[in-house]
């Protein structure tokens, strides 16, 4: 390394880090949205969807995850069963949480025994 003050608190920064991703789908991985993963907001009598605005990571100075809508499904006890996102808009989002409710009581399940 390169004792030169410009790389100096990077240099610092880098010895130190203890996990590093291998490649970007580890490092995407690592900061995925943990809203997802978290309990949906209240408790309800029955499961609903929610939709929410993903908050935005930078994760270099170019590559950044979320600030997009995203939906989750949420049982009754507020545990997200399902989760979906991505969408540019709100109202994106809003349309494919209505396309999945109108085609979900049809729809069959395919490679499983």
């Amino acid at each position: 390394m390169t004792s030169s003050i410009a790389y100096h608190g990077f240099d610092e920064a880098r010895c130190s880090a203890t996990v590093v991703p291998e490649d970007i789908a580890s490092a995407l991985t690592a900061f995925a949205d943990p809203v997802a993963t978290q309990p949906c907001r209240g408790l309800a009598k029955e499961a609903y969807f929610e939709i929410y605005r993903a908050e935005r990571v930078n994760l270099t100075a170019i590559l950044f995850s979320g600030g997009d809508w995203r939906w989750r499904f949420c049982a009754s006890d507020g545990k997200p069963i399902a989760s979906g996102g991505g969408y540019v808009t709100e109202q994106a989002c809003v349309d494919a949480v209505a396309a999945l409710r109108d085609g979900a009581s049809s729809a069959k399940v395919r490679g499983h025994a």
